[in-house]
């Protein structure tokens, strides 16, 4: 059991890597095969086709999503804690997967059915588990005076936006912003903070 779990998960690491640098169009099931040192029988026994397996591994990697949200707590009342907490959590998700939105944004520019509904099955998730207990806890907020009279589907749009942007555009922060730096661990440290400041900045109430 633990081999086949073994040979699953190789399948589904080189697959995405070949995804990431052919496109859905360009990947071929023999070239998976052989870089992940089986033969094209055995991918057809886990997924019995192209279209299957980049469904799974969208999929598997968007679930993972949720997990790294454990942490945030969406009913605690205190907006500041959970735009910080929100903000950390995303970019650690999207560090572990920084190629993602790129193979994401990709697909759905170039109309493939499979990214389209794969992502909108995610968001239905996000809205159900997240985002409308979020929004419920921002409305008493902003009744109390705690935070400002603004949109939250715009302000969490905002922030995925800003946090998302921070990978498909690191080449050139890192040439234009960041000195050059190679050490995204320091990089994306900062990009936490500031895009919480920004955020929070415009969500507060202005004293």
């Amino acid at each position: 059991m633990e081999q086949s779990e073994n040979t699953r998960e190789k399948i589904i690491k080189v697959a995405f890597q070949v995804f990431v640098e052919k496109g859905y169009d360009g990947a071929r099931m023999q070239e998976i095969a052989e870089k992940a040192g089986v033969n094209k029988a055995m991918i057809y026994y886990y997924f019995n086709s192209k279209e299957l397996l980049f469904e799974k591994i969208i999929t598997e990697t968007l679930d993972s999503f949720f997990k790294g949200f454990d942490k945030v707590n969406i009913t605690s009342g205190n907006i500041a804690d959970f735009i910080e907490s929100f903000v950390h959590s995303h970019i650690d998700f999207l560090a572990a997967h920084p190629y993602l939105p790129n193979i994401i944004v990709r697909e759905i520019n170039n109309y493939n059915p499979i990214s389209k509904k794969v992502i909108k099955k995610f968001f239905h998730s996000l809205q159900v588990t997240f985002l409308d207990k979020f929004a419920g806890q921002f409305e008493i907020a902003r009744n109390e005076g705690k935070v400002r009279d603004v949109d939250v589907g715009q302000t969490m749009l905002s922030i995925a936006g800003l946090n998302i942007s921070t990978f498909l555009l690191y080449p050139i922060y890192a040439e234009m912003w960041f000195n050059g730096k190679s050490d995204i661990h320091d990089m994306l440290q900062e990009r936490k903070k500031a895009i919480a400041d920004l955020i929070l900045y415009g969500l507060l109430p202005r004293k």
